[in-house]
């Protein structure tokens, strides 16, 4: 038997991947059947994969296969042939051997069907396999350029397409009414009790009142009262729209506690003066109780939650319509508000991805269509795929989950 030259022998050791488990044997083009067993002899893991050089003349006869099994049964060894020779591969498996191209190779399934990302894996190691056939002298050198070339084909059809798929789960509505606590010594909100803070809303404006005085009548206190209350009405009047001007924004104000004073007066007659008008300058505070929109809404929206199933989810859009108010005080406030949302089944993007990586546009939409339920059909779009076939790279799939619409409250 020949010997292996040791640089060669250390550059093979590198650039091969050895099987997790079990021992590689690598035989010489000048081994023959004995120098085979003596190599198999020596071995003290199972299995043993003999990689057999293309041509190797001992192993190209159906005498020379079947003298090697016996020899592995002998010897109680479990014998995998990796070869690049197909003589070698179609003899051995013709008598019982486990065969594969090369060590990075895997036993495909008996009918050959793989759906495209494992095909594409399959093809690529395929590819390493023959490169590394070349490296190790066991094929010819133009192959190389073949296999980058089919390497680089299979990365461009299967890996580098863009796609884009959106879903719209289906759903359905949910109502709500609750009876929200609004009180002013509160400082957060309680969704479970349906309490928030409130506030008070102040402001302060000047109204001048006019009030005519009977002919030959001097004035008297109760002139002065009714231009009083002729003041304080027309407060009242303007209160919600002199409020709205200092009011945030999401204040929401109720009108039933509006309460108007007067903190300044000043007429321009005296009491038993002879007048025929007496007018009043007069600075006027309005008040009111207050509460944040968007406080109540969280109420509303916690009680809508607590009506979604497992593995549904409320919607961001919801409706919310205030009812009949009961004043219990001039610090509490108890208000209905009724509310509206939809809830839908929550849908992992990972596992859109993975269901339709790789596939063509047709199944995929289907295969999406079958698993989820949908209030309309998926979009799928690809980008840059001769083949018209999603990415094999779950990375390269762009998923929008788009949360379905509420539908219009029934008259």
């Amino acid at each position: 038997m020949g010997e292996v030259p040791a640089e060669l022998e250390a550059r093979q050791r590198r650039l091969t991947r050895t099987p997790k488990r079990g021992e590689v044997v690598r035989l010489d083009p000048r081994d023959d059947l004995g120098s085979v067993r003596v190599r198999l002899e020596q071995t003290t893991q199972s299995p043993v994969y003999l990689v057999v050089p293309p041509g190797l003349p001992c192993l190209r006869n159906e005498l020379g296969i079947r003298l090697l099994y016996r020899q592995a049964r002998a010897l109680g060894r479990e014998l995998i042939i990796v070869s690049r020779d197909p003589t070698v591969r179609e003899l051995a498996r013709e008598n019982g051997f486990r065969v594969r191209r090369s060590l990075l190779s895997e036993d495909g399934p008996p009918d050959g069907s793989m759906q495209l990302p494992q095909l594409g894996l399959a093809m690529a190691r395929k590819l390493a396999g023959d490169l590394l056939g070349i490296i190790q002298f066991e094929l010819p050198r133009w192959w190389l350029l073949v296999s980058i070339g089919l390497l680089g084909l299979v990365f461009l059809l299967l890996y580098l397409p863009q796609a884009r798929v959106v879903v719209t789960p289906r759903g359905r509505p949910v109502e709500a009414t609750v009876n929200i606590t609004v009180r002013r010594d509160a400082t957060t909100v309680d969704p479970d009790k349906a309490i928030i803070p409130g506030r008070v809303v102040t402001a302060e404006t000047e109204l001048e009142q006019t009030v005519r005085i009977p002919a030959g009548q001097p004035i008297v206190a109760q002139d002065r009262d009714r231009a009083r209350g002729a003041v304080l009405d027309r407060a009242r009047e303007q209160a919600m729209a002199i409020l709205w001007q200092v009011k945030t924004p999401n204040d929401q104000i109720f009108p039933q506690t509006v309460r108007v004073t007067l903190v300044g007066e000043d007429f321009d007659r005296r009491l038993g003066e002879q007048a025929p008008t007496l007018t009043l300058k007069a600075r006027v505070r309005v008040e009111a109780l207050a509460f944040d929109a968007q406080q109540a809404n969280q109420v509303v929206r916690a009680a809508l939650a607590r009506q979604v199933p497992t593995g549904q989810q409320l919607g961001q859009q919801i409706e919310t319509r205030p009812g009949g108010i009961v004043p219990t005080d001039e610090t509490t406030v108890v208000f209905e508000m009724f509310g509206r949302g939809i809830v839908f089944d929550r849908i992992d993007p990972e596992r859109v991805r993975s269901m339709v990586r790789g596939y063509p546009v047709g199944d995929a939409t289907r295969l999406l269509s079958e698993n989820f339920e949908l209030a309309e059909g998926p979009l799928v779009e690809v980008y840059g795929s001769p083949l018209g076939r999603l990415p094999a790279l779950g990375n390269r799939i762009e998923v929008e989950i788009r949360q379905p619409a509420l539908p219009p409250a029934p008259q």
